[in-house]
């Protein structure tokens, strides 16, 4: 197997074999989660997979995203692994994945640190925004701060501007302050409660100025998803108008489907990445970083 050569339907069993892991524990400890962005679309229109998409992504209400960073290592069965970044202290994202050490997944927006890079499925925070819409603009501006902050790289697919005013910034800030301002920015957006409206944080400037009701994620409904049943929003076809339109249930024109290669470094399913450190991922003085699909704009299908 080359660096991007894979099946796809292997690389949808693995990713669905951790889904499962992940609801096998949410259940256990009693923890709300559902299906989301194009993952729910899949689920609602194909009954599974978007054929032509290659991740896996959930969401949780705050509290219990909390609540998950909290259960013990020891409750993953092997080879599943929590990343977040206080379980992988290289890990930037402002969200959390599941991986599966045994394989592996590097991604260009990745590849330079020595995190896990298993297979995984992405889990996104569900914030609530806050009803007033000054605190809200506060609230949206925090959010940026925080994930500048968290990823510590200036975003690169949202224009000169903000490419450099994030580079600025980062350079001014000494090191020893970040910690303090991350801390103070996330207790800043995560303050409300009780609110009409929310967003996700998923590292996607677009997707997280998305305003959603709360109402859309008030309890979970199960539905059909490749061999089992999985949890859905019970305001699933809402947030799939809002997000996709009103003809979510039809399928893109064919040039518009396809798996986005370029994003990926290696991919292989029956080894773990720790047999390619220092080859396809964290290698010192490497140019393989193309940052073509950096986190703060992400993608789904």
């Amino acid at each position: 197997m080359d660096s991007i050569n894979f099946d796809i339907d292997r690389l949808h069993h693995t990713q669905y074999e951790i889904l499962t892991e992940f609801d096998r524990v949410c259940q256990k400890y009693g923890l709300t989660y559902y299906l989301a962005f194009g993952t729910l679309l899949g689920a609602v229109r194909h009954k599974g997979f978007i054929p032509w998409d290659d991740d896996i992504d959930t969401l949780m209400p705050y509290e219990d995203f909390l609540k998950l960073e909290k259960i013990p290592s020891s409750e993953w069965r092997t080879p599943y692994f929590y990343q977040s970044n206080t379980t992988d202290a290289n890990y930037p994202l402002c969200y959390a994945k599941i991986r599966n050490s045994n394989t592996t997944l590097i991604t260009e927006d990745l590849s330079h640190l020595d995190i896990n890079h298993g297979v995984d499925i992405d889990i996104y925070p569900l914030l609530n925004l806050a009803d007033d819409d000054k605190k809200r603009k506060k609230q949206y501006f925090n959010t940026k701060a925080y994930m500048l902050l968290q990823v510590n790289e200036p975003p690169k697919n949202h224009g000169k501007l903000y490419f450099l005013a994030g580079k600025l910034i980062l350079f001014v800030i000494p090191g020893f302050a970040k910690k303090a301002l991350k801390t103070y920015f996330l207790k800043s957006i995560t303050q409300y409660r009780d609110t009409k409206k929310c967003y996700v944080v998923s590292g996607n400037l677009e997707a997280m100025r998305q305003v959603l009701s709360t109402a859309w994620f008030d309890h979970m409904v199960y539905v059909p998803f490749e061999n089992g049943e999985f949890p859905v929003p019970n305001g699933a076809e809402e947030w799939l108008r809002e997000r996709y339109g009103e003809k979510y249930m039809n399928f893109p024109p064919i040039e518009k489907r396809g798996i986005k290669l370029g994003t990926f470094v290696k991919v292989d399913l029956e080894h773990s990445y720790k047999d390619y450190r220092g080859i396809y991922y964290h290698i010192a003085g490497s140019k393989i970083r193309k940052v073509t699909n950096n986190r703060w704009v992400g993608k789904d299908s």
